[in-house]
């Protein structure tokens, strides 16, 4: 376990795979990191929290091809270990893929992870929940985020959620979506689909999608299968 790291005020370029890779590490700070790829590379993550815990990620700038974070659980180097208590926030992401994502490798438990008042300039997808492994992911808070242009790769929607392993082994729980705004929205619908009931308490409050109030799934323009959704507004 790598403890108390600081990274700040760095400019990283053209990585030829995942840019800044955080594995099983405790208490690590990332500070205004500015991280500029090649759009033509593929693979190129910007910054992976992976069976980590207490991350703190504030003030970064990416623009990628690949996910611009992506918190998971893949035990890589042979270290499968929770990822818990992480803060992503205050950052700015453009990407071909996946803005704002939890996943897809879930070897073990996530859980207690924020993204707070972040822009995402353009992605495929904004919000993107992927249970591939099993396990449990619970307590992800969205606050304050919003959105601009969707497109690029092939789901062009805002919002992801899904049990992707093929037994349907997993639970999705307790995901607050608050505060978000979509200035656009997504070509095609948003998906929450679940197995068996297992995504469970996925909460919006104030979701907000081409300047329209939603107070639905339907008016969200959300596909859902065996999920429990609920939609609050002022």
């Amino acid at each position: 376990m790598r403890k108390n790291i600081v990274l700040q005020d760095v400019v990283l370029r053209d990585s030829g795979s995942w840019t800044v890779h955080l594995v099983a590490s405790d208490g690590v700070k990332v500070n205004n990191l500015k991280l500029l790829n090649d759009p033509d590379n593929t693979n190129n993550d910007g910054i992976d929290p992976d069976g980590s815990r207490n991350v703190a990620i504030d003030g970064a700038f990416i623009y990628t091809t690949d996910d611009c974070f992506a918190v998971k659980t893949s035990g890589a180097f042979h270290m499968i270990q929770p990822t818990r208590h992480i803060l992503i926030q205050n950052s700015v992401c453009y990407t071909k893929k996946s803005a704002l994502k939890v996943g897809t490798e879930t070897k073990d438990t996530l859980s207690d992870i924020t993204f707070a008042n972040n822009n995402v300039v353009h992605a495929d997808r904004v919000i993107a929940l992927y249970m591939a492994d099993g396990n449990t992911m619970e307590n992800i808070t969205y606050d304050n985020n919003w959105s601009e242009a969707i497109g690029g790769n092939s789901k062009q929607r805002l919002i992801d959620i899904a049990i992707t392993n093929r037994s349907g082994i997993g639970l999705i729980k307790n995901v607050k979506i608050i505060n978000y705004t979509a200035y656009q929205p997504g070509r095609n619908p948003s998906v929450i689909k679940g197995m068996d009931d297992h995504i469970v308490n996925v909460f919006f409050k104030h979701l907000k999608i081409a300047d329209e109030l939603i107070s639905s799934a339907s008016e969200a323009g959300i596909d859902s299968s065996n999920a429990d959704l609920t939609f609050i507004t002022p």
